[in-house]
């Protein structure tokens, strides 16, 4: 959500001002200052305001970034009404804090505007303590390197259905790339087959997330998260949009949730994790605490495939290396499979190399400090907001030359072989990763290959014959990043690649089955 980040929390004139003031000396008698402290460099703050002013309405991280080098230093501090902000631009502070110091660092910061629109039950907000404990010991348990195994077969169904998508309506590849980005969660998660973006269970929650989008946005609910008695006293109009979005958000975790509980009972249910759960629960019992965790992490799981696959088609360079090492490895008679990914490492270096090139968060998710801590001879307070600037992180010319530079080759060592280097930042730091890396790094794999093994992409042609230019170019929606819309081509490379598509038989191939919403 965009008010988890400083760059979003502007003022409302006047009436901010005025809060503000009341907040400051309020703050200020119930927790006095605690005497000059060594904070990590940052803009100098104004009085009263701190440097509420002096947060980037739009392209943040590359902001702090530049901060980074304003001030001479890769942690940066900033303070606003008493609230304090630590910005890492370095890879080895996010390691040493969200890492090794994960203990400290592992909490959520309050966004009470989340418990009012009812998103407070995605795991990525909760708080570092027992209920987020349960909720991840389930993702352990169903999505871990060797759980997400039992998944290969609807990963692979979907991604075949895209491919057979991009062969018969090519232009419409954004629209197939956002039903793949819903399709994975929803059948992982839920057994649910959706036919469309405009599916039924799809709808609900596409207005959910533009409604909760638009409130986030508002400046009335910046305000509210610093001072959450305005939620008591906005006008209605305000309290009525609220309320919309709480009501849209309990459609879209209602809908699927009945859906496998009625197959559950019917025993048409086909594997997924509330279908796995549910069964377990009638069969030998589940504890209330157990259920509310399985329902609550069903939704939390979003894939970045869809700013993946804008990656690729932006950078074609690279296709005539990948597609070389495809056709050696399994040649042209087959789609490639997961047991192929260790021996194309082309493949997984780009893999590696458009998740660095362009981060979905650049920021990531903020983490907050539960103690009072010093990173070098900084102090940092407890209540800290925390942001690993992941797009600065992978800015590091240290780290990676040109890296500015879409280059998969920069995973390579002299020796031509993969380096150590298979982390990806994108999916955050210490016990607050991603959930459902995993999921994600199989999905967008096999993206990759079966894409590239079964199509060549180029930039679109005009009436004229001549190409149509890609721009580099990105939209800002809160915290994520997407691809500004585009146009590009696809075309099979052979005779080949367009009988696999010919003969892909979806109807047979593992998958959930959807049987009725009602």
């Amino acid at each position: 959500m965009s008010t988890f980040f400083p760059s979003y929390l502007f003022p409302l004139p006047l009436l901010f001002v005025a809060c503000a003031i009341i907040y400051r000396i309020v703050r200020g008698c119930i927790h006095p200052d605690r005497g000059p402290r060594l904070y990590p460099p940052g803009p100098k703050p104004k009085r009263l305001l701190g440097n509420l002013l002096d947060y980037p309405e739009k392209n943040a991280a590359e902001t702090y970034r530049q901060w980074g080098k304003i001030y001479h230093s890769n942690i940066l501090f900033t303070t606003a009404l008493q609230r304090h902000t630590v910005i890492l631009n370095n890879l080895r502070d996010g390691d040493e804090l969200l890492g090794k110091r994960s203990r400290l660092y592992s909490d959520r910061p309050v966004v009470p505007m989340l418990e009012m629109i009812g998103w407070d039950y995605n795991m990525s907000t909760f708080h570092y303590e027992e209920r987020w404990r349960r909720h991840r010991k389930v993702c352990q348990q169903n999505f871990g390197p060797e759980a997400v195994k039992a998944y290969y077969p609807i990963l692979t169904c979907k991604v075949h259905e895209l491919m057979s998508e991009l062969f018969s309506s090519p232009d419409d590849f954004e629209t197939h790339s956002r039903k793949l980005s819903l399709a994975i969660p929803m059948a992982t998660m839920f057994g649910y087959d959706i036919d469309s973006v405009d599916d039924p269970c799809i709808v609900p929650a596409n207005t959910a997330l533009s409604l909760a989008e638009n409130v986030m946005s508002e400046p009335m609910s910046a305000l509210a998260n610093f001072f959450p008695i305005i939620r008591f006293i906005a006008g209605p109009g305000f309290r009525k949009r609220v309320d919309k979005v709480r009501q849209a958000t309990a459609e879209m975790k209602r809908l699927p949730i009945e859906f496998v509980t009625k197959n559950v009972s019917d025993g048409t249910a086909t594997y997924s994790l509330l279908s796995d759960f549910l069964q377990k629960k009638l069969s030998s019992g589940a504890t209330p605490v157990e259920e509310e965790a399985v329902r609550n992490v069903a939704y939390t799981t979003h894939s970045a495939t869809v700013t993946f696959f804008y990656l690729m088609a932006v950078n074609p360079g690279v296709q005539r290396r990948a597609q070389e090492e495809i056709d050696q490895i399994i040649g042209r008679h087959r789609f490639p499979e997961f047991e192929d990914r260790p021996l194309m490492p082309y493949i997984e270096a780009i893999y590696r190399e458009v998740l660095r090139w362009k981060p979905p968060v650049p920021l990531g998710v903020p983490h907050c400090l539960t103690e009072d801590d010093f990173c070098n001879e900084y102090f940092i307070p407890k209540g800290t907001t925390v942001f690993a600037n992941i797009w600065a992180m992978t800015r590091d010319e240290g780290l990676y030359p040109n890296a500015n530079q879409f280059l998969p080759e920069r995973f390579f060592d002299q020796d031509g072989q993969l380096n150590d280097d298979n982390r990806v930042l994108a999916y955050g730091f210490g016990r607050r990763a991603c959930a459902g890396k995993h999921v994600a790094s199989s999905t967008l794999w096999l993206l990759i290959a079966s894409t590239l093994a079964l199509f060549k992409i180029d930039r679109a042609k005009n009436d004229r014959g001549e190409e149509i230019r890609i721009k580099d170019d990105y939209i800002e929606r809160g915290a994520l990043v997407h691809k500004a819309p585009f146009r590009c081509s696809f075309m099979p490379r052979s005779d080949e690649a367009e009988r696999l598509v010919h003969e892909l038989n979806l109807s047979t191939a593992p998958s959930s089955v959807k049987t009725s919403l009602e």
